[in-house]
């Protein structure tokens, strides 16, 4: 799926049309669930991520609030969700994800892999593993080393622990072009200062003992 799910809703959104935007985001949850509108409001945040990556992790925040209150409560954060991004988003051009590319047949996609891979800056191999995790249905493993590197440098007010987190639960939202194109994204931006296996070892305990994490 590479087309906007909602081209009116998108038309909304960049031109600047909040009252509007956000009542046809309330109208795609009402005809199609409260995923689909999260999954509408996320995409369209995808074009523009935002200084501090506030566009995505908010759009991420608003799609979750709806899913816990459900109906029709979760109509309120979804409607200020589309209100944010049309004030935001203004003649922004839409995100389009490149065409899905299957990985290699024989890759090691492991977990392990991926931490020595990204460790040593293997980016063409990491780019290859990510492919593969966005087509599986555990979604969330893969973004252990990316939420690993950020809690040893979260970032300015915590904004790339904010995003790393942000990004695991947009997941779900996310079709498989989506994902990858995501994923790919956010561990090329947040995902450089992982070092493997230095970072799975926890220093300054009592005693000078070293603690691997599993």
């Amino acid at each position: 799926m590479t087309e906007d799910p909602e081209p009116a809703l998108w038309a909304a959104i960049s031109g600047g049309q909040p009252d509007r935007a956000a009542a046809l985001l309330s109208a795609l949850a009402v005809k199609s669930g409260l995923d689909a509108a999260g999954h509408a409001l996320i995409r369209a945040s995808l074009a523009d991520l935002g200084r501090l990556y506030h566009n995505v992790t908010l759009a991420v925040s608003y799609a979750e609030a709806a899913r816990t209150l459900g109906m029709p409560g979760g109509l309120v954060p979804l409607a200020n969700g589309a209100h944010f991004l049309a004030t935001t988003l203004q003649s922004a051009r839409p995100f389009r994800p490149e065409p899905f590319e299957e990985p290699p047949p024989n890759l090691d996609a492991s977990m392990e892999a991926l931490q020595a891979t990204l460790a040593d800056g293997e980016y063409e191999r990491v780019h290859a593993i990510l492919r593969y995790h966005a087509a599986v249905k555990d979604r969330e493993r893969v973004f252990e080393p990316l939420l690993i590197g950020v809690a040893k440098d979260p970032g300015f007010l915590g904004h790339n622990l904010i995003l790393a987190h942000s990004a695991r639960l947009a997941a779900k939202y996310l079709t498989k072009e989506e994902l990858a194109h995501h994923l790919w994204k956010f561990y090329r931006t947040v995902g450089k200062s992982y070092g493997y296996p230095e970072d799975l070892v926890v220093r300054g305990v009592a005693g000078d003992a070293q603690h691997r994490v599993r």
